[in-house]
Parts: structure tokens; C-alpha cells; sequence
């Protein structure tokens, strides 16, 4: 990267450090070196901090900001190979994502450590790790290790008992950012060998406690082509009951109503949200009742709440 020097910019190494996965983990200048900004003055500790943070963050709006909006148009300095240009004065609404006087610096490190080299580390990793590395990883509770051991193992095509159950493991336990990466796992097991490893997560007593992973269970069975079977429809029908917010009472509907019938658990976890206070809940469910077959007694209830109802 550059440092000014009279007007202009001298070469400064500076080291970054990344983990296994291309993520960003921190930069590194040689000893007795600093950083400068504008007019010459070095980066405090509080600029260092705010630069750590800049790199730390892959979604910076440096992604979208342009060369033109960083620099200046200058001549360049022909005589000096050592020397590109010199940082203009940052425009004010993109100011809050640099260091102040170091905008060249910002930009110049955050492609460094969100370019290229990111997916080449990833694909050094991928490369040297085996199936022992990537249970390490599943067992190291960290979400994206986790994520990514998950991902390796599916794409590989490890689907042995102790795999599968360390899988299954993670998703119960471990991070919920880990969910989906375990869900598709488990939904690829299941068709490679035939055994029911995706389905059995509608009976897992940890996944229906969680209703972040109740959610993410639910869309993969929403974005899935395969048949549910009645049992999986049953237990479906009981999460109904409990259900507690509107986007999870909709994905629930939404899969029964595959089906030419519903389930006695179904329709009676529909008749006790008719008592939610949420009104999309009660329409919803209201919805999904009115034209099915109920029982004498469902029948009674559902009749009371079109009478109570304005």
C-alpha cells in the first residue's frame, strides 16, 4: 500500500492475515512503521482500529464505490516508479467508510482482502482438508466452519452412520446459521441412501423447541419436490398449535394444503389459532379451515368464531 511522503506516496508493505476459510483476520505493519493520512500526520490507534474494522466488514459500501470517487485526477509521476497517485478528498456521504485523509489506503486494502485471493484460499483449503478435518470443523461449534464442513461433506458425498450423526448433531446443538448447510446435508443423505435422515427432523424434540430452526426446517420442506409423508404431516399438524409467529403459521399451511386432506392434529391446531391476536395468523388459519371437512365438534367451534367475529 501507500504512504504520503511530499505530496505524494511511498510504498509501505503491509501483511494481512487471513484464516483458513478467506475471511479477513487482521493486518500487519513492519516494526516502527505507520500508516499516514492527509497532511502527513501517522494513524492513531483509534484510526487503526477503525481500519480494522473497515477490512472486517465484506458488505462495505467500498465494494460499490468507484476509483473516481477515492482520487483525484492527478499527472502522474512518471520519474518515480515507486509513486501512483495522491488521495483526493473523499465525497462527505462516503465519508463514514474510511479514515478520513486515508481513503486511497481503505480502498487499496479492502480489495486486497475481499478480492481474488479470498476464493484462492478457499480453494487451497477445500483442497487440503480430508473427512477428519471437516468432522474437526463440524465439532468446533464455530457457524461457518460448521457451514462449510457441512457443505464439503455433502458435495463429497460422505454419507456414513457417524457423519450423518455428527451432522444431525450440529443442526440440534449448534449454531442456527448452520441449519441449512445440515438441512441440505441431510436431505442429500437421505436420497443417496434411501434411509429417512430429513424427514426425522419434523420429530427432533431440539429442532421443534427452536423456532428459528423449526423456520428453516419448514422452507426446506416448502422448497422441496418430494412427497410428505402422513407421518411427517401429523407432526406438522401439531407444531400448528404452537406455532408463534405469522410467517411460520403460512409455511405451515402452505404445506398441508399440498394435500387432499388434513390431518385431525392440522385442523385443530388451526381452531386454537383462531384465538391468536394476531389478525394475518387468524385470517390465515381461517382461511385454511373454511373449506374443509371437520368434525361435529370442529365444526361447532368454527361456527362459534364466525359468530363472535364482527
Amino acid at each position: 500500500v501507500y504512504k504520503r511522503q511530499r505530496g505524494a506516496c511511498e510504498v509501505i508493505t503491509v501483511r494481512i492475515h487471513f484464516d483458513p476459510l478467506g475471511d479477513f483476520e487482521r493486518y500487519e505493519l513492519p516494526p516502527r512503521a505507520n500508516l499516514t493520512k492527509g497532511g502527513h500526520r501517522p494513524f492513531s490507534p483509534a484510526d487503526h482500529k477503525k481500519l480494522h474494522e473497515i477490512l472486517s466488514d465484506p458488505y462495505s459500501q467500498l465494494k460499490s464505490i468507484g476509483w473516481d470517487e477515492i482520487t483525484v485526477p492527478q499527472v502522474a509521476f512518471a520519474r518515480n516508479p515507486r509513486v501512483d497517485a495522491i488521495s483526493g478528498a473523499t465525497a462527505l456521504s462516503k465519508r463514514d467508510v474510511v479514515v478520513v485523509g486515508a481513503a486511497y489506503t481503505c480502498y487499496t486494502l479492502w480489495h486486497w482482502s475481499h478480492g481474488e485471493v479470498v476464493n484462492a484460499i478457499h480453494e487451497m483449503t477445500i483442497s487440503a482438508t480430508d473427512e477428519r478435518d471437516l468432522v474437526n470443523y463440524l465439532e468446533s461449534g464455530e457457524g461457518k466452519f460448521a457451514i462449510f464442513a457441512a457443505d464439503q461433506l455433502r458435495q463429497r458425498e460422505i454419507f456414513d452412520n457417524k457423519t450423518v450423526a455428527e451432522v444431525r448433531d450440529v443442526m440440534r446443538h449448534g449454531d442456527e446459521r448452520v441449519v441449512d448447510s445440515a438441512l441440505r446435508y441431510l436431505a442429500a443423505a437421505s436420497a443417496k441412501t434411501g434411509v429417512d435422515h430429513f424427514l426425522r427432523c419434523c420429530q427432533d424434540k431440539h429442532l421443534i423447541a427452536s423456532s428459528v430452526k423449526r423456520t428453516r426446517f419448514l422452507e426446506a420442506l416448502r422448497d422441496s419436490t418430494e412427497h410428505l409423508p402422513s407421518g411427517c404431516l401429523d407432526q406438522l399438524g401439531r407444531w400448528l398449535a404452537t406455532a408463534d409467529t405469522y410467517y411460520e403459521v403460512h409455511l405451515l399451511l402452505t404445506l398441508l394444503e399440498r394435500e387432499e386432506t388434513a390431518s385431525h392434529e392440522a385442523l385443530d391446531g388451526a381452531l386454537l389459532q383462531l384465538n391468536n391476536q394476531n389478525f394475518r395468523v387468524v385470517d390465515k388459519c381461517y382461511q385454511f379451515l373454511k373449506d374443509k371437512e371437520l368434525s361435529k365438534t370442529q365444526l361447532r367451534k368454527l361456527q362459534a368464531f364466525e359468530n363472535r367475529t364482527p
